[in-house]
């Protein structure tokens, strides 16, 4: 075993590292298969909202999945909370490459009920809201985060859950649960 203690850097021996990863452009940007630098303050800050958004997207999809009565809409729910793992998981990877701790997951407060305290047509409304709140929150994360792979991430992640937030708007559409939003009237035009 090696008996070299560990010395935290100084604030000016970080200074020099940070003033080369700023002069390197490209070591700063990163790339999508070579050497990543570490991680800023706001891409870890972004990381773990993003995190914690879906987690609690999670356990809220899981709670809609058992009390939906449809099973159509009970395995659509159970499809979203895979994804949402999938983002959980990939999100976390870069945290522990650089050994910082991963937010604590909540899925043990779920309860194992199967009585439906909202209908259908809330529950779908919710995932809707929840889709929207995923998708802005990756943008921000994606306009602050200069690291190359991360905005990829993010830019994946935003596709698949628009792909799935696709089939929302379909279900609710089928199930006559999408209301027709207000908009101006069409100015007619008179032809001759």
């Amino acid at each position: 075993m090696n008996n070299q203690s560990f010395s935290p850097l100084s604030a000016a021996e970080m200074a020099v590292i940070w003033k080369q990863y700023m002069n390197d452009k490209e070591l700063f940007l990163g790339s999508y298969f070579d050497e990543k630098r570490p991680l800023t303050v706001i891409e870890i800050s972004h990381i773990v909202s993003s995190i914690q958004t879906n987690l609690i997207a999670k356990d809220l999809i899981l709670g809609f999945a058992q009390t939906a009565p449809s099973q159509e809409i009970q395995a659509f729910l159970l499809k979203g909370r895979e994804q949402v793992q999938q983002h959980i998981e990939s999100l976390s990877q870069p945290l522990m490459v650089e050994n910082i701790p991963v937010t604590m997951k909540w899925d043990y407060g779920v309860e194992k009920s199967s009585v439906p305290p909202f209908s259908e047509k809330l529950m779908m409304f919710h995932l809707a809201a929840m889709i929207t709140e995923n998708v802005r929150g990756y943008g921000l994360a994606m306009s602050k985060s200069p690291r190359l792979d991360l905005a990829l991430n993010y830019t994946n992640f935003t596709n698949e859950i628009l792909e799935y937030a696709k089939e929302v708007s379909r279900i609710s559409i089928e199930q006559g649960w999408l209301e027709e939003p207000p908009h101006i009237p069409f100015p007619k035009i008179h032809l001759e």
